[in-house]
């Protein structure tokens, strides 16, 4: 086989395949793998919640409700028995809160009394066996730069292609929680608390070349997980000023390009292609008087228009 056969035969089984839109719209319809947040309100500005085969980012200053909206995400997706991949590049990850939140998910959501009907100790053993049963579902990882979180998505995408090839499969996990239901095989929730983190210090003007090619590897391998294994990817990215100042009232379609309130998430343009949704958290200035009042836009969609907005409160028990 000569060269120039060997490349193409290369391009085409490495470059993407080509779709019409058609097909893509059918593609959103008839994909049924749809992760709740475990968040009614932020479900809905997802059409549903997070979809497997995407990226989903979440921008927001400090204390909008990001990490608090992953560990929501993750408590959820653990509950119905999903594999859960967590990339803490923050140290914000607590295995108590992602209790918490599921026994808020369990007791509160689920209309069962989990947690204090029976006896004192029953209650206890619930919620041991739930926790052991959340804490196995979700694998927290650490990078402690961009290097390692691409060496660990290589390494997961080698895994999952090794296992598809050998024919591992998986079984359909049900609604509810059942305690001694094992994780079904592979992971379907990608969690990246906050890939922001890692990129932003690469984006100087000493290094800005080399950041700008590790932020688009980055998003790229990201899609590529995404897209290939069915995993739906959540991420977090912080926000930087927006120039031009905050939109006024009947602006929300040009400021789900340009930002809310002020404020766009950080990264740059080279980074904004690479989410397929994305929301930005805010404070909800109109509460008075309510501590945990927040707002979500959505910004950027296949599937709804942008400048929709929904408020939610941030509760022991989860978001409400």
């Amino acid at each position: 086989m000569t060269l120039a056969a060997l490349e193409a035969l290369a391009g085409d089984l490495l470059a993407p395949q080509w779709s019409t839109g058609l097909q893509l719209v059918e593609r959103l319809h008839t994909d049924a793998g749809v992760l709740s947040t475990g968040s009614s309100t932020i479900d809905g500005l997802l059409a549903g919640g997070l979809r497997q085969g995407m990226v989903v980012e979440v921008a927001g200053e400090t204390a909008s409700g990001k990490t608090q909206l992953c560990l929501l995400a993750a408590a959820a997706a653990a509950l119905q028995g999903h594999q859960v991949m967590y990339m803490d590049t923050t140290g914000s990850f607590k295995p108590g809160r992602v209790v918490e939140l599921a026994m808020g998910l369990v007791t509160g959501g689920g209309g069962g009394g989990g947690g204090g009907g029976g006896g004192g100790g029953g209650g206890r053993h619930d919620r041991a066996n739930l926790a052991q049963h959340v804490n196995t579902c979700i694998s927290v990882y650490r990078p402690a730069n961009v290097f390692e979180l691409l060496t660990f998505l290589d390494r997961l995408d080698a895994s999952l292609q090794a296992q598809q090839q050998a024919g591992a499969a998986g079984g359909a996990g049900g609604m509810d929680w059942a305690p001694a239901r094992p994780c079904l095989p592979g992971p379907r929730l990608l969690v990246v608390d906050s890939v922001s983190a890692l990129l932003s210090t690469l984006l100087g003007n000493a290094q800005h070349t080399q950041g700008t090619t590790l932020l688009t590897a980055t998003g790229r391998t990201l899609k590529q997980l995404a897209a290939h294994h069915s995993i739906a990817v959540l991420v977090t990215n912080h926000v930087t000023s927006a120039r031009g100042g905050p939109a006024g009232e009947g602006e929300r379609g040009a400021a789900a390009a340009t930002g809310v309130g002020g404020l766009k998430p950080a990264l740059g343009e080279q980074w904004r292609p690479q989410a397929h949704v994305r929301i930005q958290l805010s404070l909800d200035e109109s509460q008075h008087g309510m501590l945990g009042a927040r707002l979500a836009t959505l910004t950027a969609s296949p599937v709804l228009a942008c400048g929709q907005q929904a408020s939610f409160n941030i509760h022991a028990s989860g978001l409400t």
